[in-house]
């Protein structure tokens, strides 16, 4: 297989005005616009997986898989294994290239736990699973050692490391050094990248894709210089797409930029307050 690395952005769900349906034409409009990037990740947080009805999942995928030439992988997030798993296998059927499968939330499971967890959905579809460690939204970290155990096994050939402690990516960097480690933070990518991480699985790349593909072909190089010049050149736009919830700036930037007919998010989400609004027209108006 080859190597998880880059610049992987995980999308925007476009939808209709009113929310009801997914947007297809949008949909794919947007995956032209990203085809530079290494791959995409479809049903993330910043697709609103969890506000996907099953019939919606398997529309999106099977859209995306389709339309893009690139790498597709379906975000995978459920306290329940059962359901997981399900998902997993529906994902699998849609033609995804592998899974970006986050801890389980709320449940707050063992370590053991977790690990059982992302066994049964290894077991039941083969395909490559990048584990997805985000405490501040699942509520459970998924330690070194339980990511290291997971590499060595083969259950899991990427991490998405979204703790945002540098002290845990030395040792996940030390524990599981048969996979790539992939930043889950847009700020800290030159940094994980100088430690050996392999690339970013990405919320600016939504509106920025080659500044970031920059960044990362630069660190993959060795061009530490590039690659900090550019992180510190897009860093005022990661922080001004993160003044509120994810996906809720970005998505309003990647219709401002005209790249989908609407900015619609679903409940319990909302559209940014009118302050932000301004603040994030002009920050679309610098890059496009």
């Amino acid at each position: 297989m080859k190597k998880i690395e880059g610049t992987i952005t995980a999308i925007v769900t476009p939808f209709s005005k009113d929310g009801r349906e997914i947007d297809l034409e949008s949909l794919k409009n947007f995956i032209r616009f990203q085809s530079g990037v290494s791959g995409l990740v479809a049903a993330g947080s910043t697709g609103e997986g969890q506000v996907l009805t099953d019939a919606e999942f398997e529309l999106l995928l099977k859209t995306a898989t389709i339309e893009s030439k690139i790498p597709i992988y379906a975000g995978i997030g459920s306290n329940s294994t059962e359901r997981a798993v399900a998902l997993s296998v529906l994902a699998k059927n849609c033609g995804v290239s592998g899974l970006l499968v986050v801890a389980p939330p709320y449940n707050k499971p063992p370590q053991r736990g977790i690990l059982e967890h992302y066994r049964a959905i290894k077991k039941a579809t083969g395909l490559p699973i990048i584990a997805y460690n985000i405490p501040g939204r699942s509520a459970v970290n998924i330690l070194p050692e339980t990511l290291g155990t997971m590499s060595k096994e083969g259950t899991i050939e990427a991490i998405k490391e979204s703790s945002g402690s540098l002290d845990q990516v030395i040792d996940i960097l030390k524990l599981a050094p048969q996979v790539s480690l992939l930043s889950g933070e847009d700020s800290l990518t030159t940094s994980m990248m100088v430690m050996g991480a392999k690339g970013v699985i990405c919320t600016c790349s939504n509106i920025i894709p080659n500044e970031m593909m920059s960044l990362t072909l630069s660190a993959l190089k060795g061009d530490w210089d590039s690659a900090r010049e550019t992180q510190f050149k897009i860093l005022p736009t990661i922080r001004m797409l993160f003044r509120d919830t994810n996906p809720i700036p970005v998505k309003y930037c990647v219709f401002k930029a005209g790249l989908i007919e609407n900015p619609t998010v679903r409940l319990p989400l909302m559209e940014p307050e009118p302050k932000l609004k301004e603040e994030l027209d002009r920050l679309v108006s610098e890059w496009f």
